[in-house]
């Protein structure tokens, strides 16, 4: 829950900041323009916003849904008596390393929740598994290298794997 929080923290910190940009970039638009033309500039921006945070309740009621499952706690497993006993530790034997699990294998596990895409780095979020990443970040041994407005793309060492997000 608290990784919902900060998430909604930190996009309200980014609205305000990209909000005092756009109402200076606007007061200067509004030195240059008519009066007539004021009224619409500033109803733009009023519609703009309140889609902003009608999206943003949105994102947090659907992702609070997903945070709701419970956790169970890990099991606790007694030491082994016959391994104590023995004094030389037995000779580890290689085994041949298994091949990785396919890139689509693992993104087709993926429940994703919320695809978040702004123009900013720090705008875009992915929810997967009731999680929130962002570009950089790892899932499942594989980087989350680009949210992009269609959909995002994963990279395990030179493999990569794009995947488009659909509108429920």
């Amino acid at each position: 829950m608290s990784a919902i929080l900060d998430a909604l923290k930190r996009q309200e910190e980014e609205r305000r900041r990209g909000q005092a940009a756009t109402e200076s970039a606007a007061e200067r638009l509004l030195a240059q323009q008519p009066r007539a033309e004021k009224s619409g500039l500033g109803t733009g921006l009023a519609v703009a916003l309140g889609a902003l945070m009608i999206g943003g309740l949105t994102f947090a009621l659907l992702t609070a849904k997903d945070s709701a499952a419970p956790q169970s706690a890990p099991a606790v497993v007694a030491p082994d008596e016959a391994a104590r006993a023995s004094a030389a530790p037995p000779t580890p034997v290689p085994e041949p390393e298994p091949k990785p699990e396919p890139l689509a294998a693992i993104v087709d596990g993926w429940r994703v929740s919320a695809h978040i895409y702004g123009e900013l780095k720090d705008d875009r979020a992915l929810w997967i598994n009731g999680q929130a990443y962002g570009e950089g970040d790892e899932i499942d041994g594989l980087t989350l290298e680009a949210i992009t407005a269609e959909g995002y793309g994963v990279r395990r060492g030179q493999e990569r794997l794009t995947r488009r997000v659909t509108p429920p």
